[in-house]
């Protein structure tokens, strides 16, 4: 596993970066555990989401599977972004030891794309009415030279 140097920088990313190398990494002389490494997982922090990429470690040719520098990086997936909106003390809940502010929930997302549809009609509305006064500021009323050209 291979972490960006911002999951040392930050208390929250130092956290997740425990409970990812927790959940996904392999404990330490574990039987089933592999004398040779053959992939990396990389993990990165950008634009407030953590970036997720797999990789394959190969060698150019058969000779050099011995030689470190003769290898070379596959992407083989998957490859996915995370966005961390909260973390509890507890496993599924308990008091929350991050927030992320920045986060927007769909709903929020929804209501905010509504209001703005919204708002756009009221705004013609408003110029329908301003320009029905506008008319009805014009009209005079009766005149008296009405009943000649009647």
């Amino acid at each position: 596993m291979s972490f960006d140097k911002k999951f040392e920088e930050h208390a929250h990313l130092k956290l997740i970066k425990q409970m990812l190398i927790q959940a996904i990494g392999t404990p330490r002389n574990h039987p089933k555990q592999k004398p040779f490494h053959d992939h990396v997982m990389s993990f990165h922090h950008l634009d407030g989401r953590i970036w997720f990429r797999h990789y394959q470690i190969a060698p150019l040719t058969n000779e050099d599977k011995d030689d470190p520098e003769r290898q070379i990086l596959t992407e083989i997936g998957p490859r996915l972004v995370l966005e961390h909106i909260r973390v509890f003390s507890g496993s599924l809940g308990g008091s929350t030891l991050y927030s992320n502010r920045n986060y927007l929930s769909p709903t929020a997302l929804r209501v905010q794309a509504r209001k703005a549809i919204g708002s756009k009609y009221e705004d013609r509305m408003d110029q329908e009415g301003q320009a029905k006064r506008a008319k009805a500021a014009c009209n005079l009323g009766p005149d008296e030279m009405d009943e000649v050209f009647e």
